[in-house]
């Protein structure tokens, strides 16, 4: 007898997005670090700290995070 449990598991989900981020992290990590004297006088000369691709990643992360929230705290024992 299988028992019926309420609502969604998005662990595995989570899990696998998490994973693939971090392989991407690993592989890139070179491309997107930066040497702190770079980073010093790059904002020495300009007052932007973050580039425009850096805000969008962001932007998108905290999108994800939001929705991802919004999911888990809709009703899971609502009949669909």
């Amino acid at each position: 007898m299988k028992i019926q449990k309420p609502g969604k598991d998005y662990y595995a989900g989570s899990t696998l997005f998490l994973g693939i981020l971090g392989v991407y992290i690993g592989f890139y990590y070179g491309m997107i670090s930066v040497d702190k004297t770079t980073l010093i006088e790059s904002v020495k000369n300009s007052n932007k700290l973050f580039m425009g691709e850096m805000a969008l990643c962001l932007v998108a992360v905290m999108s994800l995070i939001v929705v991802e929230r919004y999911i888990n705290r809709s009703d899971t024992k609502k009949n669909t």
